[in-house]
C-alpha cells in the first residue's frame, strides 16, 4: 500500500459490516466483488465480529460495492453497512488481511451466530411484562450479608430456632419449632435422599428419567470426545445446545449451534467447564429461559432469565445504558463486581451480529443482547412473572418435582415460546431440575418484586409437618452369604460387592448408588443413605459448633481445653495425646490427632494466628460405635497399647510389625501409614515410646468387639439421630474419662470396618453385609423400565 495520492476521479472508501458476516466467506465474496468491480483494497476480519474494508475506485464503483455488500453472500446475514470516505490512497491490488487489528483481550469463538428468532422471543417476553415487572430495581445501599442472613431473618419471622453448625459457607442449619427439628444443607432439606442429588447433578439421567415418565424434555446424548460430539450433532435436526452433564448455573452452555465446527469448540468449552468430561449434545429448543421455585410441588416463585442485555430508551447509547444499568445492578444485594454488564469483545461481537455498535441509540424499548446465557454471573436478569405464568407451564414443573422428589427445594429450569400461553399454543420443554438452586434464591430479583423463598419455604413446612418428613426406613433384609470383604475397597464398595453378589443385574451409576433395571421400573439402592445435611454437619470443621448444640441438648461430650490450659494435663511419655482444633477468625477450622507433645508444640509455632484447643485423651480407651440405618449395630473397645523403640530398628518398621502382629491380612495402606508417620525412619533409643498417628494407633491396639452396647451409649446415639436428621449411617466414638464415665468425642460420616473384621476378642463382624441388607430392603424404585443403554451413559460407563 502506497500514501501517494490517488488518481484523479479516485476516492477511498472505508467500510464496516455489521451481522453474521464471519465464517460465512464473506471476505472471499467481498474480495471477488471489488475485483469484479475494478476496485483495489483489502479485507479483513475484525476482533469484535465486523468485517473491515478499505477500498479505491470511483465514487460509482465504490456506490456499487457498497450495494452489494449490505445483500452479502448466501450464508451472511448482514445487519448494517458503515462506510464513510477517507483519505486518498492507491493499492496495488485488492487482497485479503489477517483478522486485525491486535489486541490483548482473548478472543473467543464460542458466539459466532445469533439465532434472530431467539432474539425476537426474548423481545416478545419483554413486551408481554406489567410495568412492575420492567421497573429495575435499586437500593440505596448496599445490604450486608444478605445471601445467608435471609435464612435467620426468614427463621425469625416463622418462629424457627436456627443453629449455625460451624463458621464455614456454606451454611449448615438446624432447624427447630417444638418437637420439629430438620437439618438445611444451604436449600437442600434433611429428608432429601442422595438419590434426589444424583438425579439433579446428573443432567442426563434427569433427562431420561423424565423422558420415561412422559415429561417433555430435549433429546440429546452424552459425548465423551469431539468425534463422537459432531456425529451427535449429525443426528440432530436442526441447531444444538452443549453443556457439560456435570455443572451448575449454567457455566459451559452453549446455544444455537449450527455447524460442526462451533459444535466443537462448544464441546471444549463445556468440557473444561464441567466437573466430568462428560457433555451432553441436545436439541436446541427455540424460546426464553424461566425458573420456576417449588417447594415439593408448592409454587413459591416464577421469574424469566433474559440473557444480559440493555433496553433502549431512543435517548441515551448502549454504552450509557450499560453503565445506567450496572450502577442499579450493583446496588443489589447479591451483585457481586464480577456481575455486571461488560462491552468487551465478546459482547460487542454480540453487538455487531445485531447490527449495532457501543455508541448507537437503541429505539425505545428495543432489546439490545450483551449475552446469551441466563446465567446471572454473566449478568442475565431475574424478572418476576409469578402472575403472569400459565398453568401449564407451572405444571409441567410440578410434574418433575413429583416425578423426582416431591419432597425437594426444587429450582426447575424450563424453555418455552411463551410462557403465557397453554402448552398446545405454545411449546415448552423442561431443561433442568436443581434440588439446591441459587437462582431466585440466593440472587435477589433485578427487576419488580422479589419473593423471599425461605421465608415461604419455611411457613409451607411448618403448615404442613407430615408431608415434609424423612421416610420410614424398613428393616433389613437377610444377607446369609456375601464374598469375603476387600479391606483395600472403601466401606461402600464393600457394600457394593454384597449386593452385586445376590443382583447380578445390578451395576453402579456412582460409587454410592447401584442401579437395576426391571421389566418395568428401574430401582436404585443407596450404599450410603446419609443426607446432604448430614453429611455437612458430620464434617471435621464443623465439629465444635455441632458438640456445642449436642452438649445442650444432654449429650456427653470429651472436655476441650485451650492448647495453654491442656498443656498441665499432657504427660509427655504417653501417646496418643488427643486431638487438636485449629481455628483462626471464626472463618477456618482444622481438626488434627496429636500423638505427642512434640506434635502440639509443632501445631502452635506452626499456624501463628491460629487459636489452638485440644481434647486430652485422659485414657487410652475409646468405644466406636457404628450405626446403620440410623441405629446403633455394634460396637468395638479400642485400649491403645504402648510400644518402645528397639535402638536398632526404624519407628516405621517397629509400628508396621506391631499393625501385622496384631491384624495380621488387614494391613494399613502404605500411603495411609506413611502420611500420618512422622520422622519414620528415626532410630530412637531403646524403650522410648513410639509416637503412634491415628491409624496406627487404633489398628495397633487391643481390639473387642461388643455386639451388645451398653444401654447408655445405647441411648445417646438414639439421641444423636434425632438431634441430626437424615443421619443413618456413621460412626460414634466415645473416649473413657478419668472419672470412669464415657464421653462422645467424635462423630464420623462413614464406618472404617478394620476393627471389627479381625478384633483380638469378640466375634468378627461384617458391616458391608449388615448395609447391603438395608440397602436391598429400601430401594427408589421409579415406574420406567430404563434402557441398559441409556443407564450406562448416564452412569458414564457406556
Amino acid at each position: 500500500m502506497s500514501d501517494r495520492p490517488t488518481e484523479a476521479g479516485q476516492e477511498t472508501h472505508h467500510f464496516l459490516v455489521y451481522g453474521r458476516v464471519q465464517k460465512v466467506g464473506y471476505r472471499n465474496w467481498a474480495m471477488s466483488r471489488a475485483q469484479e468491480i475494478g476496485l483495489t483494497g483489502w479485507v479483513r476480519n475484525r476482533p469484535d465480529g465486523r468485517v473491515e474494508i478499505m477500498a479505491s475506485g470511483t465514487a460509482r464503483q465504490c456506490t456499487t460495492f457498497e450495494t452489494l455488500l449490505a445483500r452479502g453472500p448466501k450464508h451472511a446475514d448482514v445487519r448494517r453497512v458503515d462506510a464513510r470516505r477517507a483519505k486518498p490512497k492507491i493499492f496495488q491490488a485488492f487482497s485479503r488481511k489477517a483478522t486485525g487489528p491486535r489486541t490483548s483481550e482473548e478472543i473467543s469463538d464460542i458466539i459466532s451466530t445469533l439465532d434472530p428468532e431467539y432474539l425476537a422471543a426474548c423481545q416478545k417476553a419483554y413486551d408481554g411484562l406489567p410495568p412492575d415487572s420492567r421497573r429495575m430495581n435499586r437500593f440505596p445501599k448496599k445490604q450486608g450479608n444478605w445471601r445467608f442472613g435471609q435464612i435467620d431473618k426468614a427463621a425469625e419471622t416463622c418462629g424457627l430456632n436456627l443453629v449455625h453448625l460451624g463458621p464455614n459457607a456454606p451454611p449448615s442449619l438446624l432447624c427447630r419449632a417444638g418437637d420439629r427439628t430438620f437439618g438445611l444443607d444451604v436449600t437442600r432439606p434433611s429428608w432429601v435422599l442422595p438419590l434426589t442429588e444424583e438425579l439433579s447433578n446428573n443432567k442426563f439421567l434427569t433427562k431420561v428419567l423424565l423422558e420415561g415418565l412422559n415429561v417433555p424434555v430435549p433429546t440429546g446424548e452424552i459425548c465423551r470426545t469431539k468425534e463422537e460430539a459432531r456425529a451427535a450433532f449429525a443426528r440432530i435436526d436442526g441447531a444444538a445446545v452443549v453443556k457439560p452433564v456435570f455443572g451448575t448455573e449454567a457455566k459451559g452452555v452453549t446455544l444455537n449451534i449450527n455447524s460442526e465446527q462451533a459444535c466443537e469448540r462448544a464441546f471444549a468449552h463445556a468440557q473444561a467447564e464441567g466437573t466430568k468430561d462428560l457433555v451432553l449434545v441436545e436439541d436446541y429448543v427455540r424460546g426464553v429461559d424461566l425458573r420456576l421455585l417449588l417447594l415439593g410441588t408448592t409454587l413459591i416463585a416464577a421469574y424469566l432469565r433474559l440473557p444480559a442485555h440493555v433496553v433502549g430508551d431512543g435517548t441515551q447509547s448502549i454504552s450509557e445504558l450499560v453503565d445506567e444499568k450496572n450502577a442499579a445492578r450493583q446496588s443489589l444485594p447479591s451483585t457481586q463486581e464480577s456481575q455486571l454488564l461488560k462491552l468487551g469483545l465478546r459482547q460487542r461481537r454480540l453487538l455487531s451480529l445485531q447490527g449495532y455498535a457501543p455508541e448507537d441509540r437503541p429505539a425505545p424499548d428495543q432489546i439490545v443482547l450483551l449475552g446469551v446465557s441466563p446465567n446471572y454471573i454473566e449478568g442475565a436478569d431475574l424478572l418476576p412473572i409469578t402472575d403472569q405464568i400459565h398453568p401449564d407451564v407451572v405444571a409441567l414443573a410440578r410434574r418433575a418435582a413429583e416425578a423426582i422428589d416431591p419432597k425437594g427445594f426444587w429450582g426447575v429450569d424450563i424453555l418455552t415460546e411463551d410462557f403465557t400461553k397453554p402448552q398446545h399454543e405454545a411449546k415448552s420443554v423442561l431443561c433442568e431440575v436443581n434440588s439446591r438452586p441459587v437462582g431466585g434464591v440466593f440472587r435477589y430479583a433485578t427487576h419488580g418484586t422479589h419473593v423471599h423463598f425461605f421465608e415461604e419455604a419455611f411457613k409451607t413446612v411448618m403448615a404442613t409437618p407430615d408431608v415434609f418428613r424423612p421416610g420410614e426406613a424398613k428393616p433389613p433384609l437377610e444377607v446369609r452369604t456375601a464374598p469375603k470383604p476387600n479391606i483395600e475397597d472403601r466401606f461402600e464398595q464393600q457394600v457394593a460387592n454384597v449386593v452385586t453378589k445376590m443382583r447380578p443385574d445390578v451395576f453402579p451409576l456412582t460409587r454410592d448408588i447401584l442401579v437395576e433395571r426391571e421389566e418395568k421400573a428401574t430401582s436404585f439402592y443407596l450404599l450410603n443413605p446419609n443426607s446432604s445435611f448430614a453429611r455437612g454437619a458430620l464434617a471435621p470443621w464443623r465439629w465444635l459448633a455441632l458438640r456445642e448444640e449436642l452438649a445442650r441438648e444432654g449429650v456427653p461430650v470429651a472436655r476441650i481445653l485451650d492448647a495453654q490450659d491442656a498443656k498441665p494435663l499432657v504427660r509427655n511419655n504417653e501417646t496418643p495425646l488427643g486431638r487438636a482444633f485449629l481455628t483462626l477468625a471464626r472463618s477456618k477450622m482444622r481438626t488434627l490427632w496429636v500423638e505427642d507433645a512434640e506434635r502440639l508444640a509443632s501445631l502452635e509455632r506452626d499456624n501463628p494466628g491460629w487459636q489452638i484447643s485440644l481434647e486430652t485423651f485422659e485414657t487410652p480407651s475409646s468405644f466406636e460405635v457404628a450405626i446403620l440405618g440410623g441405629q446403633a449395630s455394634a460396637a468395638v473397645r479400642i485400649d491403645h497399647d504402648p510400644h518402645f523403640a528397639t535402638g536398632k530398628d526404624t519407628t516405621e518398621d517397629l509400628l508396621a510389625q506391631a499393625v501385622l502382629q496384631r491384624r495380621g491380612d488387614i494391613p494399613l495402606k502404605p500411603r495411609e501409614f506413611r502420611r500420618q508417620l512422622r520422622d519414620g525412619q528415626t532410630i530412637a533409643p531403646k524403650d522410648t515410646p513410639l509416637a503412634q498417628p491415628q491409624a496406627i494407633a487404633r489398628m495397633a491396639g487391643t481390639i473387642q468387639v461388643h455386639e451388645v452396647i451398653p444401654s447408655d451409649l445405647r441411648g445417646i446415639c438414639e439421641t444423636l439421630t434425632k438431634l441430626l436428621p437424615g443421619f443413618a449411617i456413621g460412626t460414634a466414638v466415645f473416649r473413657l474419662g478419668r472419672d470412669a464415665q464415657w464421653a462422645l468425642s467424635e462423630l464420623r460420616a462413614g464406618i472404617d470396618t478394620r476393627p471389627f473384621l479381625r478384633p483380638d476378642s469378640g466375634g468378627a463382624l461384617d458391616f458391608a453385609r449388615l448395609q447391603a441388607g438395608y440397602a436391598l430392603a429400601n430401594p427408589v424404585r421409579y415406574d420406567v423400565a430404563l434402557s441398559l443403554d441409556l443407564l450406562q451413559q448416564a452412569s458414564g460407563s457406556a
